[in-house]
């Protein structure tokens, strides 16, 4: 008899006796019992209901904090808690590699293709766009994606924006997305696992198992996508911030709060709150979703308390998977030094403005400012137009689906076929 066969009678006998000592002990097995409801139905109430009870003891703990210090302490701890949650950062930076694959003219700005390494062997494609006018340095921006299949090739009207308005701004391809499939089949040429979600899905499950989470690569990716920038002559080192809407919203959070060369941050279409995500959405994809997450006493609001006291946008809309409602919720407190208690923000407290000096300019004297844990959750309205001191000016549209408001009105936005030189640069085995 062979192994296999020895392994199938093995489930068998496994599999009888288990039906057997199910119809011996009959109800006792049965945890739901709630008529009318599935137990599919009645586990995820039961999940939610100790999540609920769990942001509800992170909601008093934060809640009690009334000094700079016990904020600042909290702080400490929320970080390396994450740290902990993703399996930690690499400890050494290895050098960049970059190599320049090309540059393409279009009058007010070119784009540069890029390739550099943030891992030893491991590539990162990528777009910098620069402006055409201006001597620099210039302000930077970190520009990470969403969902799309075409990865860095998605929502470029946003780069071109900035860059047309005086921003250095470096798009680089997710893994599983845009020219980075981990599992990438030649004869489908497509994913063998399917579009972005499955390619991080997939990959966050052999990750899981040594205790990592593919956020940790897909964090690594984009911070050393900053030491790129910092490499660059035409980048002020002062001046980094960082825009993303929906999963490049995610990795806007994580990269602004782990990552202290960020000085202004505008994530979109992902700050909510997990109070809402567990009664409206539940979990989301694999690098956004850390596994004993609530059980830390954290919540997506701890993304944002992170990056305090320096600028931070809240761009959300209702029009998005995540809800709006979690997104307000999740504006945070601000803390007053000066009276030494803890209070709302207001526009009292302000930072200087993180600008280029194509937007210096505001519309009616207007000024929007970031003071202290402060975010803002503004709607766009049909035909009104602000011009703001800050590097994302359309908080409210749709994600991946809205368009940057461009000082000029022509847009061109073709771009030539990606060299064949270039394809599958990065596949792994």
């Amino acid at each position: 008899m062979s192994r296999m066969q020895m392994f199938r009678q093995g489930l068998w006998a496994a599999a009888c006796w288990f039906s057997a000592a199910s119809a011996a002990i009959g109800q006792d097995w049965v945890v739901f019992t709630r008529a009318g409801e599935g137990p599919h139905q009645q586990l995820t109430q039961r999940l939610n209901e100790i999540g609920l009870r769990l942001l509800e003891e992170r909601a008093r703990r934060v809640a009690a904090i009334t000094t700079r210090q016990e904020a600042e302490r909290r702080q400490k701890e929320v970080r390396e808690k994450i740290l902990r949650l993703i399996g930690g950062l690499p400890e050494e930076r290895g050098p960049l590699n970059v190599r320049h694959t090309g540059t393409v003219e279009r009058g007010d700005y070119r784009f540069e293709e890029i390739i550099y390494e943030s891992l030893p062997g491991f590539h990162v494609t990528a777009n910098v766009y620069v402006p055409a006018q201006g001597s620099g340095p210039f302000p930077a921006i970190l520009m990470p994606v969403g969902h799309s299949p075409g990865g860095k090739e998605s929502e470029r009207d946003t780069a071109l924006g900035l860059a047309r308005k005086g921003f250095v701004v470096l798009k680089y391809d997710p893994i599983g997305q845009g020219e980075r499939l981990q599992y990438y089949d030649p004869d489908l040429r497509a994913s063998k696992v399917g579009g972005p979600t499955q390619e991080h899905s997939h990959a966050n499950g052999h990750a899981f198992l040594i205790g990592d989470n593919v956020a940790r690569y897909r964090i690594w990716d984009g911070m050393r996508g900053i030491d790129y920038l910092l490499t660059r002559k035409d980048v002020d080192p002062k001046r980094i911030g960082c825009t993303g809407c929906s999963g490049g919203g995610t990795l806007t959070a994580y990269i602004a709060a782990l990552d202290e060369r960020v000085q202004a941050a505008a994530p979109a279409c992902y700050i909510t709150s997990w109070e809402e995500l567990l009664t409206k959405l539940g979990p989301q994809d694999a690098e956004q979703t850390f596994p004993r997450f609530l059980a830390e006493g954290l919540n997506i609001a701890d993304y944002v308390e992170l990056f305090a006291p320096k600028p931070y946008l809240i761009a959300s809309t209702i029009e998005d998977f995540f809800p709006l409602e979690g997104a307000r919720s999740a504006r945070p407190s601000a803390w007053d030094g000066s009276s030494g208690r803890g209070r709302t923000a207001s526009r009292s407290s302000r930072a200087k403005p993180f600008t280029a000096s194509s937007s210096a300019t505001s519309t009616k004297g207007r000024e929007i400012r970031a003071s202290s844990r402060r975010s803002w959750i503004r709607r766009r309205t049909s035909g009104a137009r602000r011009r703001a001191r800050w590097p994302i000016r359309s908080a409210a549209r749709p994600c991946s689906r809205s368009t940057a408001s461009a000082p000029r009105a022509s847009w061109r936005l073709e771009r030539p076929q990606v060299p064949p030189a270039r394809l599958r640069c990065c596949e792994r085995a």
